[in-house]
């Protein structure tokens, strides 16, 4: 298992419709994911949800069934650093914009390692392994 820490892209300033509430939802999803990550395991989860766009956008991805245990709480601060964060990595998310520039990751887990993850590269930040399925 490799341990390393991503080079994240630099995110801007600005927050195209942040308003929106797909913008909102899908920064929850992060929010709610690797908030306790920092920054790193925050855009790698955004990562993820980028490399699962493929025809879907970001909104599609994580409300799709059984992708991502975030999407079942409501419970952001969007005042703290963490929410802020996360609401510019989906409106990266939103334009289409790559969050991280060596990884592509496409799923990720914490805890035991499921059936699926075994023989895989895996990548780990704080309590989170990240590993490209193709």
């Amino acid at each position: 298992m490799k341990i390393i820490k991503p080079i994240l892209l630099m995110i801007g300033a600005s927050l195209l419709g942040s308003d929106c509430s797909q913008q909102k939802t899908v920064a929850r999803v992060i929010y709610n994911e690797a908030r306790g990550e920092g920054k790193a395991g925050m855009a790698c989860v955004a990562d993820v949800i980028h490399e699962r766009m493929n025809n879907l956008n970001a909104y599609q991805v994580v409300t799709a069934p059984m992708q991502f245990d975030g999407i079942n709480y409501n419970n952001v601060n969007w005042q703290s650093k963490e929410a802020k964060f996360c609401l510019e990595l989906a409106d990266k998310l939103q334009r289409g914009q790559d969050i991280i520039l060596d990884h592509r990751f496409t799923h990720f887990y914490s805890g035991k390692a499921p059936y699926w993850s075994f023989n895989q590269k895996k990548t780990v930040i704080g309590n989170h392994t990240f590993l490209e399925l193709r």
